[in-house]
This record gives C-alpha cells, structure tokens and sequence, in this order.
C-alpha cells in the first residue's frame, strides 16, 4: 500500500483543484493507497467540500498573502507573515512530525511555501518528493530574479518538478516535466451546455470586473469567506452570490461565460469546456497578470475583445485531454523508479 502525504498551498482553488485531480489519477494507479492531505487553513478558510474529498485531512498555519483595496499588497504580507512567525515555525514543527508517523512513498508539494523547511529527506529518507504547479513554469518564461529565485526554492530536495503550462512551449532541466494542464474527471468527462447565465469567480472585494457587461444574469462566486458582491451593484442584471462549493465544476460546466482573475486551472477548465472567457488579474499579481497575457497573446481568451485562435483551443484541448495517461506514467515511474533524479 502506498502512503502519500499532500502539502497544499489554500490559496485559491486551484492548487486544491490539482490536488483533487492528482488524487483521482493516484487511485486509479494503486487503489488501496492512503493519501494524508495538509491543506492551509487560511484566513479564507477551507472550501466545504473538502472533507469530502479527503479522509485524511489537516489544517496548519503557514504564510499568507495579504490584499489591499483589491490588490496584492507585498508590504502588508510581509509584516503579517513576520508577525506570525512563531505560529508557523510551530505548525511546521507539528506537521514534520506527523509526516514521521505516516512515513510516507511519495510527498506531493502544491508550492507550499512551508515544505523547505520540512527537510522531507531528512525526516524521511526514502520518500520520493514532487512539486507540481503553474508557478514552477514561470522562471523559463518571466524576467525577475527574487520572485524566480523563491520559486526554485520551493521546490528544493525536489526529486522531480512537474512545471504546468498551456502549451509546450520552453526548455526545462532534466529533473524538470513540462505537462499541460492538470483537470478533475467532473470536468474532462463533461458535456458543457449553454445556459441564460454568467459565471464569475472573484477572489477580492474589488476584483476589477466592475466595467464588463453582463446580459441577464451572474452568479457570483466567492473564495470561500470572502464577500464580493459590492461592485456588481449598479449592474442591471440578476446577481446569485454563493461561497465556492462542489457545485462551482457544475456551473462551470452549464455557464455562458467565465469571468475570472486568471488563475491557471479556472481558465484551463473554461478554455476545455469551451467557454467564453474574460480575465481581469488581480493587480501586482505577476502570475495571474501573466496568465491573462499569455491567453490573449494566444488567441484564448476574449478579454479586450481579441478573437479566439480557433487552432490553439484545438491544440491545448487535446493536451488537457491526454494528460491523465501523461502524469499515470510519470507518477509511476517516479514511484517504482528507486534512482532518485539528481
């Protein structure tokens, strides 16, 4: 029996939402293996169906970001996470020994800021250890030495890297794998429909969606404790405001439009469900700010009226398709492979 522990970053949904998709491709692989999950227990708290989808589920304290009149504020993330040093030097204490009982085959890092100072190879000698997200693409493609420096640090000891992006589109170290976007069974065996509303998912209290034009009516939904609703009011429609739930994937799938912040996985599922798709990144954001370019300059999404590239929806719905079986023989061979990649 396989024993594997998830270290999962909670901000947003969507490195929840890799680690939903991963699991399902892990049962598939070995059926009877025990999976731990550690999910940040933020000052969003932690969408309600996730005692759903984990039996084994722990919450701790680890860094947080901090957002100021909609947008992320550097400086106030700073002082909020040195003033909370003591709590999260503690948590990391209390979650490397629970990591020691569970003695693990494999620990999945969803760019967890904390994992570095776990010493993984330390406290478990024989465990294999991956990180896998959008961010670990970014130093191949993004100027800017600090934010990329933090990145690779992340995912130090990493035996591999599995970097997530639209397209194959950059070279990677050896220990590093390029794959396409990482979606839930719920999304890739959906039949999208087009219902009479717009689905918008907002982060902030200011998300910046407050110039977009909806034709009848938007459900709103909001990360978790957040509350989002105020620059909807003026709008001449009928607003539904909800807390993100496992009926998101359904809406998702029944909407005439995804407006988002740019997260990867959110516009990866709109683009494959065929979506129209509008991007408003949070401000100072660089992964959500890049994101949004990167979908325009591609033809794939409609934020500033741009056309969609017909090919390039083709192609990247052909990766998102063949990805389960890409990541079933990588995840295998990392697992059965006793030579760790140096």
């Amino acid at each position: 029996m396989k024993k594997i522990v998830f270290l999962i970053q909670g901000e947003g949904r969507g490195h929840i939402s890799q680690s939903i998709a991963l699991k399902q491709i892990i049962k598939d692989c070995y059926p009877d293996s025990q999976i731990h999950a550690f999910v940040a227990n933020n000052h969003r708290g932690w969408p309600p169906y996730l005692e759903q989808e984990y039996e084994n589920l722990y919450d701790y304290d680890t860094f947080e970001f901090k957002y100021k009149n909609g947008a992320l504020c550097k400086t106030s993330s700073l002082w909020h996470n040195l003033k909370n040093l003591k709590l999260i030097k503690k948590s990391i204490k209390s979650v490397k020994n629970k990591i020691k009982q569970i003695k693990p085959d494999l620990v999945v890092n969803f760019f967890e800021t904390t994992t570095p100072f776990l010493n993984i190879k330390k406290i478990c000698p024989d465990a294999k250890l991956l990180s896998i997200g959008r961010q670990y693409y970014l130093p191949f493609a993004v100027s800017g030495f600090w934010a990329n420096m933090f990145i690779k640090w992340t995912a130090r000891g990493s035996d591999q890297v599995w970097a997530m992006n639209y397209f194959d589109d950059v070279d990677v170290p050896k220990n590093y794998k390029l794959l396409p976007p990482l979606l839930e069974k719920e999304i890739l065996k959906a039949i999208p429909t087009t219902e009479d509303f717009d689905l918008v998912y907002s982060v902030n209290t200011q998300s910046g969606y407050g110039d977009l034009k909806f034709p009848a009516n938007i459900k709103i939904y909001s990360n978790y404790k957040t509350k989002s609703v105020e620059e909807f009011q003026d709008f001449k429609c009928r607003i539904e405001h909800v807390p993100v739930s496992s009926e998101f994937k359904q809406d998702l799938v029944r909407c005439r439009s995804v407006t988002c912040s740019s997260g990867f996985e959110t516009t990866s599922e709109a683009i494959y469900l065929g979506k129209t798709l509008y991007t408003r990144p949070t401000p100072n954001h660089g992964e959500q700010i890049f994101n949004s370019d990167y979908l325009s300059q591609h033809g794939l999404s409609n934020t500033n009226l741009g056309k969609i590239n017909i090919l390039k929806q083709a192609e990247l719905i052909a990766r998102i398709r063949v990805c389960p079986s890409v990541i079933k023989n990588e995840l295998m061979d990392l697992l059965e492979n006793e030579t760790k990649v140096k």
